[in-house]
């Protein structure tokens, strides 16, 4: 059997896209630190990420993410979901309570409309990070 795992993730469901998602809410403190690039390539400001990122993590941890992060094409944001895979599958979701990413509401309404088996971690968006055994614990319950 396979299940599906969020972790501080949007979850959306066919037809939606990630603005649509995000229409009439504030911008989180993270999502305003958004920088498109040349190419439109999105990241966040390397000054704000340990804060707005990694905001459980050491100063140190939080400023050595800077170095590892990946630009993400900012299409990602109008794309429409054509598959919602969580409709078909056992769905696990880790809520991060102190993200400043993804609104912690969100990400709770998301898995509740999956109907996931859920955990939440007093975790910043860094929670892979920030509480490696848990998030495991949920990757391994979901492989049972």
């Amino acid at each position: 059997m396979s299940a599906l795992v969020y972790v501080a993730a949007y979850a959306p469901d066919r037809g939606e896209s990630l603005k649509k998602l995000s229409e009439g809410a504030p911008p989180t403190p993270g999502q305003k630190t958004l920088r498109p690039d040349a190419r439109g390539y999105l990241s966040i400001d390397p000054a704000a990420l340990p804060t707005v990122f990694a905001g459980d993590l050491p100063a140190s941890e939080g400023e050595a993410l800077v170095a590892h992060q990946l630009p993400l094409n900012s299409a990602v944001f109008e794309t429409e979901a054509t598959v919602a895979a969580w409709h078909d599958k056992p769905t696990f979701y880790a809520i991060s309570a102190k993200d400043q990413m993804i609104p912690p509401a969100a990400e709770a309404m998301f898995a509740k409309r999956m109907n996931a088996e859920t955990v939440t971690l007093q975790s910043s968006h860094a929670s892979p990070v920030s509480h490696p055994a848990e998030v495991a614990a949920l990757i391994e319950r979901a492989a049972r």
